[in-house]
């Protein structure tokens, strides 16, 4: 799966900004699926989504699925089961859904038992996963199909719970999920066999009958727009999620770059903003032989804030008046 890219084109005499997003894929031997252009990133330790409690969010019978990769070596969480989803107060859990800590299980908690089921998963690797559960039991789906049910399910006994995503609730120090979360569904039915292998390849309704609620991450969620909203935007109810300890990244700005022309191999610093996650720096279209961010102290600053440099070295051609950064997320 290739990681979304903007490229941000910066005319200084003119202040000309454009952008372009490339689509996502993926693809294995047993199925192929284009993604939305983004996905969110989960860091394993401090990073979740919440979305508040409502009476519809008090479900009996629900279906919670979603597109997940793994991104932790096994093992590596001192024996935490990593958690996708779950409703859970400070004292019990109405439901907790987790992949193994050591990538060979999945399965639910609810306050009463956990009951996993063996699955064997592979770290950086994409899954669509579904659990399909009532107040007795729950069946869990990997990439379609049912690898079995747990014989546990919703606890109805724990009620005003937010719904989280990345971790079972805000107060979560452990379990945090590690990896990248995709085309969320929440479910008021429970979805049939056939329901979720023919829709987990593509994007579905909002209005689609028995959606709750609809995360399908297809908008730039950590760019420049969303600062200050801080929403996993709900498509079906208007319920969002507000997205904690994310990273938000602006788009790439130059303020100056000295000197400003020369030929081809001239080292040229750039100074501006957002420079962070940089992939390529070109001029005039022809990319940068190297660069390099600077370091701190290195950093620049202004009364509008932290400036970041870059010391590169221009390609062939020389250039001018106009550079372009690549960066993904």
């Amino acid at each position: 799966m290739r990681k979304p890219y903007f490229t941000q084109r910066i005319a200084l005499t003119k202040g000309a900004l454009t952008s372009a997003g490339l689509c996502l894929l993926l693809a294995s031997t047993a199925h192929a699926q284009t993604l939305p252009q983004y996905s969110l990133t989960f860091n394993g330790t401090s990073q979740y989504v919440s979305v508040p409690n409502r009476t519809a969010l008090e479900l009996t019978t629900s279906t919670i699925e979603m597109w997940v990769k793994p991104d932790w070596d096994a093992g590596s969480h001192s024996g935490a089961n990593l958690c996708l989803a779950g409703e859970r107060t400070a004292s019990d859990t109405r439901f907790s859904l987790h992949f193994g800590n050591d990538l060979t299980s999945i399965g639910i908690w609810n306050g009463r038992s956990y009951n996993a089921l063996p699955h064997t998963f592979t770290k950086g690797q994409w899954y669509h996963i579904a659990f399909v559960m009532t107040t007795s039991d729950t069946e869990i789906f990997v990439n379609g199909a049912s690898i079995g049910t747990t014989g546990n399910g919703i606890n109805t006994a724990v009620t005003g719970a937010n719904l989280c995503f990345g971790a079972a609730n805000s107060s979560s120090t452990t379990e945090l999920f590690e990896g990248e979360l995709d085309e969320i569904r929440v479910w008021n039915t429970a979805r049939t066999a056939a329901q979720i292998s023919e829709n987990m390849n593509t994007a579905i309704s909002a209005t689609t009958a028995g959606l709750l609620d609809y995360y399908p991450i297809d908008q730039d969620v950590l760019g420049a727009g969303n600062v200050g909203v801080y929403a996993l935007k709900d498509y079906t109810s208007g319920y969002n999620g507000t997205l904690y300890n994310f990273r938000y990244a602006g788009a790439p700005a130059l303020t100056s770059f000295t000197p400003d022309s020369g030929p081809a191999g001239t080292s040229v610093v750039l100074t501006g903003t957002n420079f962070t996650g940089a992939t390529d720096v070109s001029f005039n279209g022809v990319a940068a032989a190297s660069y390099t961010r600077l370091a701190y102290p290195d950093y620049r600053y202004s009364a509008g804030g932290r400036y970041y440099g870059f010391d590169c070295g221009n390609g062939a051609g020389g250039y001018g008046y106009l550079a372009s950064i690549l960066y993904g997320r």
